[in-house]
């Protein structure tokens, strides 16, 4: 068994459609299919009771012997015989399985009208078929014999027992949540739908005789397999795999993975007989390889979420070596490294408080403006940014000393910012720059208004009072003395 251990899921964008998926699955087999086994049973017990078994299982094995199946046939006695309840138990399964035999039986051809029997065998029948009714499984599973268009859809949500569906769900989250996230939420329903058609369309072409309910996801997430290998393609994935008794991991191509999970399947069905349905799981895989190639060659997947990890391995090793430059005093090889992933990372807070830091030396002093008002316009307020502007702010000041340097709208930000984390001093140092300044002459009153607001929010009614002042003293006509005029001067 191979699974991809790839990436985890961002919870800040969770894969909806796959965990609405999961919370599907589970609930109609917890809560629709929750009696379905009772319901099988209470069957089974009325077929070998009512002595249905004693009619239908010797019609059964001559049946077998008609179309030539003489060995299966005699296997079948030779079983009864030795155990008589397990041995009719094993036929009968075997008949449940036969689609050909059942149709001629439900058509009569059978026990035929002329058995004395007939009306106690149909009467028979029709109630075992009632019983088994019950079972959503057995109504809504797919059988090729009889199959029903609807069954091509509802058989992928129904499930044996939770082992089935708790496989399956491991599968449709390790893959689902990876492809959602690559070519969006409603392709992923549609692959998962169109592949849980098409293989269940698969197993019909292939079994057209077989009475065996199918069901399960199995085929839908087989598609998501198929797909996944594709879209992945040569990109290497972490792979946790088991041979036996042996686990590991390993990372290979995603693409490998599309012949080994064929392979597989093959030698299940060709080799080992099991009783899972491999022609579902083949034909699932191969119809989500074309749907993947189909994806692929459309718009661009969003691989941004696949590309996260290696480009955050890059950015460290580059930031790694540029601190190292730094340790080594080889100023001119950080600078480099640094102004590189500056054009890659332009809002990085590391990356320019390091191109800042370089500023302060001779050998790049011409670009300590640059890189202060780079950083004086970072968007975001967070608090981890607004004191990082702050910091720098105050180291700029204490070199500088003026933001003549820094442009009008960079100081009106930098007002605004530091006004609203209480750094009013801060603040105020950046009004003064702007009252002294003649070509910010007309930013002066709203620059007051925003520092005033900022004081009488936390408190600081002096420093709010004066500025109060000097706002409807030096500028009484102004629109914002009118509304500071029109507010309720705090007590």
């Amino acid at each position: 068994m191979f699974l991809p251990l790839h990436k985890r899921p961002d919870w800040r964008n969770p894969p909806l459609v796959t965990l609405a998926l999961i919370l599907v699955l589970v609930a109609v087999h917890a809560v629709a299919q929750k009696n379905d086994r009772e319901f099988e049973n209470t069957a089974y017990r009325y077929y070998f009771t009512s002595g249905l078994a004693m009619q239908e299982i010797p019609a059964y094995i001559r049946f077998l012997r008609q179309r030539g199946l003489q060995e299966r046939a005699e296997k079948l006695v030779a079983a009864i015989k030795l155990d008589r309840k397990r041995g009719l138990y094993g036929a009968f399964q075997l008949m449940q399985g036969d689609g050909r035999f059942l149709e001629a039986l439900t058509a009569s051809r059978i026990i035929t009208p002329q058995n004395p029997n007939y009306a106690q065998w149909q009467a028979q029948r029709t109630r075992f078929e009632d019983l088994l009714s019950h079972s959503l499984a057995w109504r809504l599973g797919l059988k090729p014999y009889d199959v029903k268009p609807l069954a091509l859809v509802t058989h992928i949500f129904l499930h044996a027992d939770y082992w089935h569906l708790g496989v399956n769900l491991l599968f449709l989250f390790m893959f689902g949540f990876t492809l959602e996230y690559l070519i969006g939420r409603f392709k992923l329903l549609l692959l998962f739908l169109l592949a849980g058609v098409l293989s269940g369309a698969a197993y019909v072409l292939l079994e057209p005789e077989s009475a065996r309910w199918g069901i399960g996801a199995s085929g839908a997430i087989g598609g998501l397999a198929g797909a996944y290998a594709i879209v992945f393609g040569m990109r290497k994935i972490n792979l946790f795999y088991t041979l036996v008794f042996y686990f590991d991991r390993i990372r290979l191509p995603a693409i490998v993975l599309l012949p080994i999970w064929l392979a597989y399947e093959l030698i299940d069905f060709v080799v080992l007989k099991n009783s899972i349905n491999n022609i579902a799981h083949m034909a699932g895989l191969i119809s989500g390889a074309f749907m993947g190639m189909a994806f692929k060659s459309g718009e661009k997947l969003d691989t941004d979420y696949l590309d996260a990890e290696q480009k955050q391995r890059e950015y460290h090793r580059a930031v790694g070596r540029a601190r190292q430059y730094l340790s080594n005093m080889e100023f001119t090889l950080a600078h480099e490294q640094l102004l590189e992933l500056n054009q890659q990372y332009p809002d990085d807070r590391e990356i320019l408080h390091l191109l800042f830091g370089l500023s302060k030396l001779d050998e790049f002093a011409t670009e300590i403006h640059r890189w202060a008002e780079t950083i004086f316009r970072l968007d975001g307020n967070d608090p981890l940014t607004s004191r990082f502007v702050h910091s720098v702010f105050m180291e700029y000041l204490k070199i500088v000393g003026k933001l003549t340097h820094i442009g009008v709208d960079t100081r009106l930000r930098l007002l605004r910012r530091l006004a609203g984390i209480d750094a009013l001093d801060s603040a105020e140092t950046v009004l003064n720059e702007i009252t002294s300044d003649r070509d910010m002459a007309a930013q002066v009153p709203t620059c007051l208004l925003v520092v005033i607001n900022a004081a009488e929010k936390r408190g600081h009614r002096e420093r709010a009072a004066r500025l109060r002042e000097q706002l409807l003293s030096h500028f009484p006509d102004s629109e914002e003395a009118r509304l500071l005029g029109n507010m309720k001067q705090p007590v």
